[in-house]
């Protein structure tokens, strides 16, 4: 007898199948793939893997009572870790089209108190101001901001854990974004947590963080209040 199995676990990974995918797309794509096949490989009672959602996650058929579940879902997880974490591939997140024409922008920033608060657009319409974090590996939104998104996570939404001030690491909420966009140039499709990065500041509605800023060369010309994105 066959069942049918599903990992829901979040890598925050990107399967894409159209045609015209960039690059790094048909990289992330073929890395979870391979990794998939490769664990399938070492157990036999995994008869098929049949789909890799758009957050990574692995749905497969096994047979009869599928005993050697937890050992595959565990050498999925563990080879795709492996795959981020060499740098191959990026977890979520490519560079436009139109940005990789446009290729530099510039936009005014505000400075307070060592902060940098930098103007953004989110799916092409709405507008928040982010916290620049280059010590952050993940960008975030507030719940606020993400309601108004239409993209409040439900229940069984796919997860990251980060590190938070003081070392704590704490489990949030993912969702994805169509673009995030600093003045002319855009990353899409990127996987960003929800959580509110700055309680009591309101003018801050998340961070940005270096999943979106890994794309570009930063500079924060400090006199000019100007935050200059290059694409390298």
């Amino acid at each position: 007898m066959l069942r049918r199995g599903v990992i829901l676990g979040a890598l925050a990974l990107l399967a894409a199948d159209c045609a015209g995918m960039p690059p790094e797309q048909h990289a992330r794509e073929a890395a979870m793939w391979d990794v998939a096949q490769r664990c399938r490989g070492r157990f036999g009672t995994i008869a098929s893997i049949d789909q890799i959602d758009g957050h990574g996650r692995l749905r497969y058929t096994c047979h009869g009572s599928c005993p050697e579940r937890e050992a595959f879902e565990a050498c999925y997880a563990t080879g795709m870790r492996e795959v981020l974490q060499s740098g191959a591939v990026s977890a979520s997140g490519h560079l436009s089209t139109a940005s990789r024409a446009v290729r530099r922008t510039e936009v005014p920033v505000t400075l307070s108190d060592n902060r940098i608060l930098v103007p953004v657009t989110l799916n092409g319409s709405q507008t928040a101001t982010l916290l620049l974090d280059t010590g952050a590996d993940a960008s975030l939104l507030s719940p606020a901001v993400a309601r108004r998104l239409g993209l409040a996570p439900g229940t069984g939404a796919p997860s990251m854990t980060v590190e938070i001030v003081g070392g704590q690491h704490i489990t949030i909420p993912v969702v994805r974004l169509h673009s995030l966009r600093v003045g002319e140039l855009a990353v899409e499709e990127l996987d960003v947590g929800v959580y509110e990065a700055a309680p009591g500041q309101p003018d801050v509605q998340g961070l940005l963080g270096g999943d979106f800023l890994r794309s570009f060369r930063v500079t924060v010309d400090r006199a000019a209040k100007r935050l200059i994105l290059e694409v390298p």
